[in-house]
């Protein structure tokens, strides 16, 4: 009997074609429009390829299906023809659907979903008493078109970035990529110290206060220490007091000090006193004090410990207006990071500006004090080795140099030594000089980005993590 030799050749050949189209159709895309998650091929909807893709399968199953019957005896019974043209197909789409995504054999599961749905089709017309067909020239076609397809996701022709993703990570705030080791990430509950560059497995610690938005401030350090400062108590109690904790691989430290150095020190108990920490290379804490004065002005001051804070040292470094309702978020405005040459660096979010304080390292000596604009009240901002980042309104600025992005609205931002990056819709931009690319990631680039040393992209996601191998070495990125 040949209706199983018959079937099983179609099959295969059907199946090699299933693989083969799309793999073409990747390559006419061309680059820019091809995105490699996890070995799995990804083309971009703007390519345009998509109808062409679907009318290209309808075509390919319809030729096999009359291949499979030609020249056969048909019969068309009810049950037959139920099994084989509904219940089947729905059971095996219903299974695919189960498996979802598969590292590098998705494409593969489909074109195997497809053909089974095929063969099952054409055993429920074909009589059993059709001609028997050689099945070893399909399997060869087959051997060769799952080669070809594989080969060019290794070869990446199209220079598609390439991505790998991880666990998602639930409630990070903060992310790091210090150099020479893996991420740092900061999440509302504790710290994770990375022992991969996905973070699939971490060492993680955890101290108060939480890491919570509008609540606390937090900091990383170029080598991985992170500082994390909130407001704690009341003035019956003597406070309110700075709540910090300073966190390595080995676990938080929590302690407190009074925000005020004296009972008679003023302060608007009606405003919002705002706090932000870091770490200084030589182990020591910065924090930075802005503190509501009447007649709706903040005073502000840098804080200075040595090693715990139990006497802390205290520098007034300015003073500044603050508008009564700018729309800002409160418990977020402050924020510090302390330089190689341990000098701190402290901004502030005023009106629709950031000021930008500093001080000489060790005593505060010589306080600076300048303003920059900022944007609008979601904008995107933070204080980095390469001036102050701006993302606000569809436009990236570092101070110096501003870019216009083709997507409105604001996303997370990051720099490396070489450039400023910024999210925005579903592509991560680079911007140095005056010119900028953009790496699709063919899906929304929302969460937080961090840059490594060797220019790998790190997207850290809720639902997952996506690590982009030196995605701005490849002309796919486009500007």
């Amino acid at each position: 009997m040949g209706t199983p030799s018959r079937l099983i050749g179609t099959s295969l050949l059907a199946m090699t074609s299933f693989l083969l189209v799309p793999s073409l159709l990747d390559l006419i895309a061309g680059e820019g429009y091809v995105t490699i998650v996890d070995g799995n091929p990804q083309p971009d909807p703007a390519a345009g390829t998509g109808p062409i893709r679907l009318a290209l399968i309808g075509v390919i199953w319809l030729v096999s299906l009359i291949g499979a019957i030609r020249g056969g005896a048909i019969r068309v019974r009810a049950m037959p023809v139920l099994l084989g043209w509904v219940v089947a197909p729905a059971a095996l789409a219903g299974l695919r659907t189960m498996l979802g995504t598969v590292p590098w054999v998705d494409r593969l599961l489909d074109a195997v979903l497809l053909a089974l749905v095929l063969a099952v089709q054409a055993a429920a017309l074909l009589s059993p008493e059709a001609k028997r067909t050689r099945v070893w020239p399909a399997a060869v076609a087959t051997l060769a078109g799952l080669a070809l397809t594989f080969g060019i996701v290794v070869w990446n022709p199209y220079r598609a970035p390439v991505i790998h993703t991880g666990p998602g990570i639930e409630g990070a705030v903060a992310v790091a990529w210090p150099a020479g080791q893996h991420p740092v990430i900061v999440t509302i509950g504790g710290v994770r110290y990375c022992e991969d560059d996905r973070c699939a497995t971490f060492r993680g610690v955890t101290g108060s206060p939480a890491a919570v938005q509008g609540y606390s401030t937090v900091s990383i350090g170029a080598d991985g220490t992170v500082v994390k400062a909130a407001l704690s108590g009341g003035t019956d109690t003597g406070g309110p007091f700075v709540q910090y904790a300073r966190c390595d691989r080995e676990g938080c430290r929590t302690a407190y000090f009074p925000v005020r150095a004296s009972a008679d020190d003023e302060l608007d108990l009606y405003g919002r006193i705002e706090v932000a920490g870091a770490a200084a290379p030589d182990g020591s804490l910065w924090f930075l004090l802005a503190v509501p004065q009447p007649g709706g002005r903040h005073r502000f001051t840098m804080v200075h410990c040595a090693i715990a804070c139990v006497h802390p040292d205290r520098y007034p470094i300015g003073a500044a207006d603050q508008p009564a309702d700018d729309g800002y978020r409160d418990g977020m405005r402050a924020q510090l990071r302390i330089g190689a040459d341990g000098r701190p660096h402290a901004g502030f979010w005023v009106g629709r500006s950031i000021l930008e304080l500093t001080c000489d390292p060790d005593t505060c000596a010589h306080p600076r004090q300048d303003k920059r604009p900022g944007g609008d009240p979601e904008a995107v901002w933070a204080l980095t080795g390469r001036g102050t980042v701006v993302h606000s309104g569809g436009k990236l600025s570092d101070g110096r140099q501003t870019w216009q992005l083709s997507e409105s609205g604001s996303g997370s931002v990051a720099v490396d030594e070489q450039a400023t990056y910024a999210a925005a819709g579903e592509e991560v931009w680079r911007c140095a000089d005056v010119d900028c690319d953009a790496v699709s990631l063919g899906t929304p680039a929302r969460g937080l980005i961090a840059v490594g040393g060797d220019g790998r992209l790190l997207v850290i996601r809720d639902d997952r993590v996506l690590l982009v191998d030196k995605p701005y070495e490849m002309p796919s990125s486009r500007a």
